[in-house]
């Protein structure tokens, strides 16, 4: 759905599929495109998908297996790229990607695994990303930085219970946006 900031002119765009919602829309950097992950109406795989802002020109950009499942996708500013993640229900494990905003050039992100909810920073030299350590001791969940290209890793939060009393969170990075014309 669409709605304007008064909260007039609702517009449904997509409808979702029988077993699966939709999750995590997004307007590209532009505006003349929404990503979002799930499963359209009349549509049988999952996938992250793309459709002009008025909901035409529905296309799937990614084709994860039966035991996968793709999410949280987030536009680099300059509208180039989709960071998003992808779950392997087989082990359980979750894996940051990236893509060409066409779906095309799919690869991991090094140094991201168990990791999820990427978010771009206004500049789109660095990825947010959360990432909770549950197996052993301590129990940790942070928030880190790193590249795009999977180098520079930086946490940047310490929320760690070395003690194992509490199973702390970290989840839904988000940047500030760059500071506009005065």
């Amino acid at each position: 759905w669409t709605i304007r900031t008064d909260g007039t002119d609702s517009r449904r765009l997509v409808g979702a599929g029988q077993r699966d919602g939709i999750a995590s829309p997004q307007y590209s950097p532009n505006g003349r495109r929404i990503v979002f992950a799930g499963v359209p109406k009349n549509r049988s795989r999952e996938g992250i998908w793309t459709m002009r802002r008025d909901g035409s020109g529905l296309r799937r950009l990614t084709k994860p297996t039966q035991d996968e499942i793709d999410g949280d996708p987030d536009h680099s500013p300059d509208g180039r790229h989709i960071a998003f993640v992808r779950g392997d229900a087989s082990f359980g494990g979750f894996q940051p990607h990236l893509m060409r905003a066409d779906g095309s050039r799919e690869r991991p992100i090094p140094g991201t695994f168990l990791s999820t909810a990427p978010a771009y920073a206004p500049a789109g030299d660095r990825i947010a990303l959360a990432t909770e350590t549950t197996r052993g001791f301590p129990f940790c969940a942070n928030i880190f930085t790193i590249s795009p290209s999977g180098s520079d890793r930086q946490v940047v939060t310490h929320n760690c219970d070395p003690q194992g009393q509490s199973f702390p969170s970290a989840s839904s990075p988000s940047w500030q946006p760059l500071p506009g014309p005065e």
